[in-house]
């Protein structure tokens, strides 16, 4: 799961017993560990809030990948979560980046592609068909150039 760096950050479980019904009443402790080097950040008690639901708090304040353990009594299953922690700059960024993936991928499908023939090149453009946004040599399976039995091409813009 991915979380805001700075954000709260609710440690939960819901625990049943044998028969499926809520258990009350039991201790459950956890351990958040930094993955990279697996030192504890923090541990503590979740507080038992009713109907078999035990819950916590934490605020991440560094980016990175954690995992929580949830140490449970015995006859019941531990539980263990991770957790990577990012800033808002981090997920904008990323989005951007896909968002610029796309944009590229709609102006080279619906923009012109030309062969250039003479510098056996295959061109793409934009979807004015004017701007080149990427360039590529073309090559047969004798690895010579060609624009005849194209078997590869190797980006160059």
């Amino acid at each position: 799961m991915k979380i805001n760096k700075d954000s709260i950050y609710y440690l939960e479980l819901f625990m049943v017993n044998r028969a499926g019904n809520p258990a009350t009443g039991l201790s459950i402790t956890y351990t958040i560990t930094k993955s990279s080097d697996d030192s504890v950040v923090d541990s503590g008690s979740l507080i038992e809030i009713g109907s078999g639901n035990y819950k916590s708090s934490y605020i991440f304040t560094v980016e990175g990948q954690y995992r929580i353990n949830y140490q449970t009594p015995s006859g019941y299953s531990n539980e263990v979560e991770y957790i990577i922690v990012e800033t808002e700059r981090a997920k904008e960024s990323t989005l951007q980046s896909v968002k610029q993936i796309v944009e590229l991928i709609e102006q080279a499908e619906f923009g012109r592609w030309k062969i250039d023939v003479a510098n056996k090149k295959l061109l793409f453009y934009k979807e004015d068909n004017t701007t080149l946004i990427a360039e590529f040599d073309l090559y047969n399976q004798n690895g010579i150039k060609a624009v005849s039995n194209v078997t590869e091409r190797k980006r160059v813009l």
